[in-house]
């Protein structure tokens, strides 16, 4: 009986320490001109507005693509659970979009050496996306206006995707690319205000063992009842 109190007394220890390590939840990454490829009918002329609001002149409704590339660090092997991020729809003028749009979009997470470690960029890879309308009832992101510094206000409604990764990473540096692509016989532009790769701590090895010594133990105890 003493040894399952230790054992138990050791897994709650190793349980503590472990609550106690939980010090990341997620990086916040925002996007920068610089950052962008695109592809499509309409030039290039991205514009930065004062609120980390990206938005490619592409015209994704019209066969263009875009793809924002950035960087993000791991000081400690991590969880990488989710990745989401904001995007927002208008029109050629800038204006509202009134009614829904349909998309796709893929995440790909690549190691310092470019190797693919979670996600993909592949047709097979992309998931579908709905853009809500302003005067659609399910928008899933408040309408919000965003001032530039050179073209007014621009107006934009659109949603929050989130994209699994569930995925251990080592501690490095790693490039996120996030693409979005058509889905809708409308026309219809895109805009990215920022990414957010959400994290949880990885049990240590320790944890695990004692945990299930201490059950063994308990399961031993029962037995001998």
């Amino acid at each position: 009986m003493k040894k399952t109190f230790a054992l138990l007394a050791l897994a709650c220890a190793a349980s503590v320490a472990y609550a106690e390590d939980t010090t990341y939840t997620s990086i916040t990454l925002t996007p920068d001109l610089d950052q962008f490829t695109t592809s499509g009918t309409t030039a290039f002329t991205a514009t930065t507005y004062t609120n980390a609001l990206v938005a490619p002149t592409t015209n994704i409704g019209a066969g263009g693509t875009w793809t924002w590339t950035t960087t993000f660090n791991l000081s400690q092997a991590l969880t990488v659970d989710t990745i989401q991020a904001q995007l927002f729809t208008y029109t050629g003028e800038g204006k509202t979009q009134t009614g829904s749009r349909d998309g796709f979009y893929t995440v790909t997470i690549k190691d310092v050496a470019g190797n693919v470690v979670a996600g993909g960029s592949d047709v097979g890879d992309r998931v579908s996306v709905m853009y809500a309308g302003y005067s659609s009832a399910s928008i899933i992101t408040p309408t919000a206006s965003y001032t530039s510094t050179t073209e007014g206000t621009l107006t934009g409604s659109g949603a929050v995707v989130s994209y699994d990764i569930d995925k251990v990473l080592a501690a490095g540096a790693y490039t996120m690319e996030l693409s979005v692509f058509d889905n809708d016989t409308n026309g219809y532009f895109v805009g990215v205000k920022e990414a957010r790769v959400n994290l949880s701590a990885v049990p240590e090895p320790a944890t695990a063992t004692l945990s299930l010594l201490a059950l063994a133990g308990l399961a031993a105890r029962r037995r001998r009842k």
